[in-house]
């Protein structure tokens, strides 16, 4: 099982030939392509066309006489949100500065890359970011110019300084490259010219970084293969060392777990007493708008009731409106028919007032006669017998009287007529006309 563990990891040191022709390939063709719209960018200024051309020309030809070396070799990767370390195949282009990583080897597909640019860096840790003891000093920290960190592991120190060089000299290319398309709308020459060298360096850092982890792996290999030469006890005590740290470490994760377990069932208990009091006040708010509800409904019977009597009320109201109308209406024309009465009434009392002013004329005129009568007579009989001697005395001839009886019954009359009408009138026009008693006239008078 060693000996077949030892295999596999010099066959990871060793990179596969198609594979790597292929990255080359894909390598030539990008800068194929950068140089090209170089080519374009320069077409359109139109300064210094012919040097520039030919900068390009012997630049490209330096990168085609250089290749591609590509370092390539496994490394613990730490993942960006469980945190966990996995073993993957990393790749690496320095002079493209493309590093990809697959799960296997013979992977076609990569499963992801780490993207740095010409401001990224990177360094060998010296904190072991992995934990375990073989892995000091061979932690490779990450940080792009985005702020973006990744954490890798290297099998030996030596492999990790490999990897960091290499990653530097790519970083030194990706600034050539960077330093060249800014300088185009100057002096374009000499800042072109730093990018062939930047990329032989870079090739020859990664032939040498190559050879390291080559080593190295080569060394690990030897080394699983030397575990053939122990004993099985030593074996045996091995794998319990290395089981106990495993124990160890999943007792750590145990713990840590068993704290967040607590935790969340704390909050869970919290989340359940504000549950049960929040179904209380439910509970008691529900009674309440049942009781609520209980007593809407007797007062909607109360009021239905009252609306009912209300109603009976003001029909009852309307009919006595009614019958008052209707009787309004009977007063009123009694009282136009015993106005007309009045009016004739007033015109009779007026005719009896002339009459009884003429009657008491000829009452005092006659009073009057009777009293000077006598004496005109007796003055005359005076005269006459004078006259003629003595002989029959005048007398006054007797003139009818009217008695007194007769003129205090007419005067009684009238002034009964008169309290008629006064009291019509102090009854108003609204009120039927009912001729008062002969109490109510006594005590009229």
């Amino acid at each position: 099982m060693s000996r077949n563990v030892g295999e596999r990891v010099a066959n990871v040191a060793g990179g596969g030939e198609k594979a790597s022709k292929c990255r080359a390939r894909w390598g030539k063709d990008q800068l194929g392509s950068l140089l090209v719209r170089v080519r374009w960018s320069l077409e359109l200024q139109g300064d210094s066309l012919d040097s520039t051309k030919t900068s390009l020309d012997l630049i490209q030809k330096q990168l085609n006489s250089s290749g591609r070396v590509l370092l390539q070799g496994s490394l613990l990767k730490r993942s960006e949100t469980l945190r966990k370390w996995n073993q993957r195949w990393f790749t690496l282009d320095p002079t493209t500065g493309k590093l990809e990583y697959r799960i296997e080897r013979g992977d076609i597909a990569p499963k992801g890359l780490i993207n740095f640019d010409a401001g990224s860096s990177m360094i060998i840790s010296p904190l072991n970011f992995q934990g375990s003891i073989k892995y000091d000093g061979c932690c490779i920290y990450i940080q792009t110019s985005t702020k973006k960190e990744y954490f890798l592991c290297a099998e030996t120190p030596k492999a990790a300084n490999a990897w960091v060089s290499t990653l530097r000299a790519a970083v030194v290319v990706l600034k050539a490259h960077k330093e060249a398309v800014n300088s185009l709308g100057g002096n374009g020459s000499s800042s072109l010219g730093t990018v062939p060298a930047a990329v032989a360096a870079a090739n020859a850092t990664a032939k040498e970084a190559a050879k390291d982890v080559v080593q190295s792996s080569t060394v690990l290999a030897s080394k699983l293969n030397s575990v053939e030469g122990l004993d099985n006890l030593s074996i045996v005590k091995e794998t319990l060392k290395v089981k106990d740290d495993e124990l160890h470490q999943m007792a750590k994760d145990i713990r840590a777990r068993d704290a967040t377990i607590q935790d969340l069932a704390q909050r869970l208990s919290a989340t359940a007493e504000a549950a049960e009091a929040a179904a209380s006040a439910a509970h008691i708010m529900d009674k309440e708008r049942q009781a609520v509800r209980s007593e809407m409904a007797q007062l909607r019977k109360e009021l239905d009731v009252k609306l009912q009597h209300s109603s009976h009320e003001l029909m009852a109201m309307k009919e006595k409106l009614s019958a008052a109308e209707k009787a309004r209406d009977e007063a009123l024309t009694e009282t136009l028919l015993w106005q007309g009465e009045l009016a004739k009434a007033r015109e009779q009392a007026a005719v009896m007032q002339a009459a009884l002013n003429q009657a008491e004329a000829k009452r005092d005129v006659l009073a009057d006669t009777e009293v000077k009568m006598p004496e005109s007579c007796a003055h005359i009989g005076e005269s006459v017998g004078d006259v003629h001697g003595k002989g029959p005395k005048f007398e006054a001839p007797a003139h009818p009287q009217m008695s007194s009886n007769t003129l205090s019954s007419m005067h009684n009359g009238i002034e009964e007529l008169l309290l008629d009408l006064d009291y019509v009138e102090r009854r108003g026009s609204t009120d039927a006309f009912v001729k008062p008693p002969p109490s109510d006239r006594t005590h009229m008078l």
